[in-house]
């Protein structure tokens, strides 16, 4: 596992549904940065990638889903800690 915290760990509180948590950009000479983040629904984590177009638009791209649904709190956590480090390993390797 990597070094991150759950959201509970940090304010108290479960990651809300609709929350997100940004892993980093994704830079590439010659191309527009994409964003890497950690999206909370009520079912599961979404990793998703935010790439920007040359016009500035960002389209979202689901690039791995952590199911939830019927998990304790403590599972839950752990899969919140497990979706981050999967954000922040896809980020090192620029995609």
């Amino acid at each position: 596992m990597c070094d991150v915290q759950t959201n509970r760990e940090i304010w108290g509180t479960p990651f809300p549904i609709g929350g997100e948590w940004d892993a980093g950009y994704i830079r590439r000479l010659g191309q527009p940065a994409s964003l890497v983040f950690v999206r909370r629904t009520e079912t599961a984590f979404e990793v998703v990638r935010r790439e920007y177009r040359p016009d500035g638009v960002g389209v979202n791209r689901v690039v791995k889903v952590f199911p939830v649904a019927g998990l304790a709190d403590d599972e839950v956590d752990a899969v919140e800690v497990e979706a981050k480090c999967f954000a922040l390993a896809y980020r090192d390797r620029g995609g």
